[in-house]
């Protein structure tokens, strides 16, 4: 049987590693202004969650578990969600949502590429926590959309941030 990254599940692949200096980018937020990873460093820890697609069900349960936590993620980290998705697209799936967190659209799949969450239709859903300096220190393979964030603040508790 064979397997491909994007169509039934998570496969690892070579990508960025707890340990790491997290690979820069520049994406597209929501509004189509240019976001930098690098010029968000330095005032609190990221959380770069990737998610498949806006407006589907569970990626909806996902970015509404980040947001109904919003007041406690805000203090800890800056959230940045990831996918796919155009900005039109993401516009409509934050404003329906009233979505805190910053939404960026990788939609030349380059991004996904350099964390080894790549696949050919959505990527993988896989969130990263970086602190300050960039390193990632802690990476969650498996996601549960609905408690999403309480993956998240664990992981930022066990990472001491």
């Amino acid at each position: 049987m064979f397997k491909f990254p994007g169509l039934g599940g998570y496969h690892p692949q070579p990508g960025a590693r707890v340990g790491d200096v997290a690979p820069d980018f520049t994406l597209p937020d929501a509004a189509g202004k240019p976001v930098s990873l690098k010029e968000l460093l330095g005032e609190r820890p990221l959380v770069l969650a990737f998610f498949p697609r806006a407006n589907t069900p569970v990626c909806t349960a996902q970015m509404c578990s980040l947001r109904d936590a919003d007041s406690e993620l805000a203090r800890r980290a800056h959230v940045l969600g990831i996918s796919y998705s155009d900005p039109a697209t993401m516009r409509r799936f934050s404003d329906k949502l009233h979505l805190p967190m910053t939404l960026l659209c990788d939609t030349e799949k380059r991004v996904a590429r350099l964390y080894g969450v790549y696949g050919f239709l959505a990527p993988a859903r896989v969130t990263f926590i970086l602190d300050r300096q960039g390193v990632i220190r802690a990476v969650i393979e498996r996601v549960t959309a609905s408690s999403h964030a309480a993956q998240v603040l664990k992981a930022l508790d066990d990472a001491g941030l």
